[in-house]
C-alpha cells in the first residue's frame, strides 16, 4: 500500500509486470469521496475499486482509499490468483479550478 495526496483527483500507476516483464500504465479515474461528517479519521474513510483487462493478457485491480487526512492505494494482479504488487510508481493527478 502506498500513500498519495488525499486532493488528487485521479491516478496514474505504473509498474513493471513480473509474469511479462512490460511496463503497465494504469489510469484511475474513479476516486471515492471521504466522508467529511465522520467524527473521526478512521470512519471517514471510503474505497473504490477498478478493475483493468490489460494489453498483455492480464487482469489488474486497483484499490484506492480516501479519508479526510491521506489517501492510500492498493495494486493487484487477478489474472489467476490474485497478488499484490508491492513495487509500483504513483503519478497523481489534479482537477485544474
Amino acid at each position: 500500500m502506498k500513500s498519495f495526496n488525499v486532493n488528487a483527483s485521479g491516478l496514474t500507476i505504473k509498474f513493471t509486470c513480473e509474469i511479462t516483464n512490460e511496463e503497465v500504465v494504469l489510469e484511475v479515474d474513479e476516486m471515492p469521496i471521504p466522508n467529511y461528517e465522520s467524527d473521526t479519521i478512521r470512519n471517514s474513510e471510503n474505497p473504490t475499486e477498478q478493475e483493468f483487462d490489460y494489453d498483455n493478457g492480464r487482469s489488474y485491480k486497483v484499490v484506492v482509499y480516501k479519508n479526510i487526512a491521506e489517501g492510500n492505494v492498493e495494486v493487484y494482479d487477478t489474472t489467476e490468483d490474485e497478488f499484490a504488487i508491492e513495487d509500483f510508481e504513483i503519478i497523481e493527478e489534479f482537477e485544474e479550478e
